[in-house]
């Protein structure tokens, strides 16, 4: 029989911590990115990849996109908040070419996933967040436990998520259950 490993909670940003890191992002490109990662809940791999062509239009209204290159190369569809679609109608004037990325380097390619990483230390150590919370997944993470705190229910953040199994995305419970053990804990 083999022995499952224990994982560890993921780290979890504040909805200000986010806030803090989003304001300090070292350029537009970059901030872009990490919004997609947090308001759209994408790993860092699938918000690199995002092409206009990936993002669906009603009028000049982005309203959703296609997430192509998933984990294991699923696709989903996720929709836009209010923010990442009012980010997308400030970059319109760019979309030229359809298979362009939405948030190109200087050389107009993709960034690379470890460049946003690089992005994300350097603007949550700028923001005052501890280093080791500075993961570009933290903001994936971050986007499932503020939906779950905000009364979403498991299957529909499993399926933004892109999650095959409801246990994966049953992990945010025990986060969001010791942050309310936290919070009664302050009554003592």
């Amino acid at each position: 029989m083999s022995r499952r490993r224990s994982r560890k909670l993921p780290q979890i940003l504040s909805r200000e911590e986010i806030a803090r890191l989003l304001a300090h992002a070292p350029s537009e490109q970059m901030r872009g990115l990490l919004m997609l990662c947090y308001f759209c809940g994408l790993r860092v791999a699938e918000s690199v990849a995002v092409r206009w062509h990936d993002i669906s239009w009603e009028g000049d209204e982005p309203v959703k996109l296609l997430v192509r290159h998933g984990k294991g190369d699923k696709q989903r569809i996720v929709p836009l908040s209010k923010t990442v679609r009012e980010l997308l109608r400030q970059r319109l004037h760019l979309r030229h070419d359809p298979d362009w990325p939405v948030f190109p380097s200087r050389w107009g390619k993709p960034y690379s996933t470890r460049s946003v990483q690089h992005a994300m230390v350097k603007a949550g150590l700028a923001a005052g967040i501890r280093r080791e919370r500075c993961r570009v997944h933290s903001l994936r993470h971050s986007f499932a436990t503020h939906m779950l705190e905000a009364g979403a229910d498991l299957r529909t953040i499993q399926e933004l998520l892109g999650h095959e199994s409801l246990a994966t995305t049953q992990r945010y419970l025990s986060v969001t259950m010791g942050r309310k053990q936290e919070a009664v804990d302050l009554l003592e």
